[in-house]
């Protein structure tokens, strides 16, 4: 899959759950020693290279044992912000009253 810019999310899992499997096999490797090597069952290993319901964590520990966890490194750019980009956390400001009052009121209690 060149991009997932227009693919649905159970597609993309799909995809990512098809490269683990072959970079699993690649490297040839067993579900039985990844399952031991992470400590996870071999029923969730199944559900991650057949693209069904896992979690994030679990993904993670096959990633490590699979030697491709750095490929997660670019997942989220972690940019450098300058000293203008700096925001200090917002101060509540008091603000002026923006209606000026009539100086020449006829406004009296009891009217």
């Amino acid at each position: 899959m060149a991009s997932y810019i227009l693919s649905s999310e159970k597609e993309i899992i799909k995809d990512i759950s098809n490269k683990i499997k072959k970079k699993r096999i690649s490297l040839n490797l067993s579900q039985e020693y990844v399952s031991k090597k992470t400590g996870l069952s071999m029923h969730t290993i199944s559900n991650i290279e057949s693209g069904k319901s896992f979690t994030i964590e679990s993904l993670i520990k096959v990633m490590q044992v699979l030697g491709i966890v750095e490929n997660l490194k670019g997942l989220i750019d972690d940019p450098v912000l300058g000293p203008d980009e700096i925001h200090m956390p917002y101060e509540k400001q008091r603000v002026k009253n923006s209606k000026k009052k009539e100086e020449n009121s006829t406004w009296e209690w009891g009217q």
